[in-house]
Order: structure tokens, then sequence, then C-alpha cells
């Protein structure tokens, strides 16, 4: 009988976890290097485990992840936080916690951004009547 073991998502390399949400983006490491803000070599590097991102490149990647479709919806919140949590642990410099309140803000703005979009014509003044087609019956 084989036995089925769970995926520790704890123990996985951040490069593991780097190359998943990078394949569920379908984006090149060139493509992730300008959201980021880097060069295509230090998404390169940071694939090979060579090198890791500081904090400030480690939100880029989450939020660009986030932004791409590479989280999985409604556990977007647990795989960011193994992606960082991987980084801590490998990279010896990096000591900056998960920031929750970077992330609230995050999904906030997410969230606010999908609402316009989904509501466009809304742009009038608050109070303003909508617009509405005239007629010329004179």
């Amino acid at each position: 009988m084989v036995k089925q073991q769970a995926v520790d998502r704890t123990a996985e390399s951040f490069q593991g976890l780097l190359l998943r949400h990078r394949g569920r983006t379908g984006l090149t490491q060139r493509q992730l290097a300008a959201r980021v803000g880097v060069s295509r070599g230090s998404v390169q590097d940071w694939e090979a485990g060579l090198n890791y991102p500081h904090a400030q490149h480690l939100q880029g990647l989450i939020a660009a992840f986030l932004d791409a479709g590479g989280m999985t919806v409604a556990d977007e919140a647990t795989e960011a936080a193994a992606l960082w949590d991987a980084a801590l642990r490998q990279a010896l410099r990096m000591q900056t916690l998960f920031d929750a309140v970077w992330w609230a803000e995050l999904l906030a703005r997410r969230a606010a951004s999908a609402q316009h979009k989904a509501a466009p014509g809304l742009e009038t003044a608050p109070g303003a009547p909508p617009a509405s087609p005239t007629s010329e019956r004179r």
C-alpha cells in the first residue's frame, strides 16, 4: 500500500515557490523583473538560489504574482506568507518579517481597483445625477 504524503509547504524552498508562482502567471523572467523593478538577472539569480530579494522586492514579487493571477484564489495570504517565510529561512541577511499591514493595504487597493473596473461610468461627482441621453423634440 502506497502512503500519500501531504505536501509540507513550509518546507518548500524559496526557489521552488518562486518558480511555481511565475509558472502560474506565464510571465517570463524579463516580464516579472519589469513588474518588480529589477533586472532579469536578479530574477534569474533568485530562481537559482544564488541571491534573494530584500523586503521591498519581495513585496513587489508578491504584488506581481497577485496581480497576474499567480496565487490560488482564497489562499493568497497563505501563499504570500509561505513565499516570505521561505525567503526568511534561506536568506541569511533577510530579517524583515511579513508585514500584515502592507498585505491588508495591498488587498484593499486591489479590491478598490477591481470594483472601479467592474463599475465603469461611475466617475461622476457624488450626488450628481447620472448622464441621460437628451432628446431634441422641439
